[in-house]
């Protein structure tokens, strides 16, 4: 029993740590969720606390956070977001450095948008890109940290020489 609660408190001693480089515990919790295009996707199973925590979970897992590159992938992402019923969903992008150029963590552009109304709206803080089953499951620009409740989404190529690729 003992064993059992200090276990509970290492993998959850590690949501209050802004890095997550040292804790492989939380690849346990990610969940895969499918594949598509050569690409395998792996949810949060808990909200993130900001986007840099978000980018280094699936970094650590060696994975990147969801970027989306065309209608078809956005398409698997929202049914993603829906059959897990998930209200805010980040994706990969900002335009944080500068307004209205949206670009990925290792800073190509972001080449596909499917805005919900009114978005991107640019508000104060209003960096992050990330879809809401509020505005029919369309992009948004959020901020971070998030003001709602908020999951992610893992994103990496498949390796046909991993055994792991064979499992899923």
């Amino acid at each position: 029993m003992l064993l059992f609660i200090a276990l509970l408190l290492h993998v959850f001693s590690g949501f209050a740590s802004s890095s997550y480089s040292e804790e492989p515990s939380m690849c346990s919790m990610l969940t895969y969720t499918g594949a598509y295009n050569g690409h395998k996707y792996f949810i949060s199973n808990f909200y993130y606390i900001n986007a840099q925590q978000a980018l280094d979970v699936c970094s650590s897992c060696g994975m990147y956070l969801v970027e989306v590159n065309d209608k078809f992938e956005y398409n698997f992402v929202v049914n993603v977001s829906k059959s897990y019923k998930i209200y805010d969903l980040l994706l990969s992008g900002s335009d944080a450095i500068k307004q209205k150029t949206w670009v990925f963590p290792n800073n190509a552009p972001v080449i596909f948008f499917e805005w919900g109304s009114g978005d991107p709206s640019n508000g104060g803080g209003e960096d992050y890109l990330a879809i809401s089953n509020r505005n029919g499951y369309k992009m948004h620009d959020m901020r971070d940290p998030p003001t709602t409740i908020c999951r992610f989404l893992c994103e990496r190529a498949t390796n046909p020489d991993d055994p792991l690729d064979l499992v899923k």
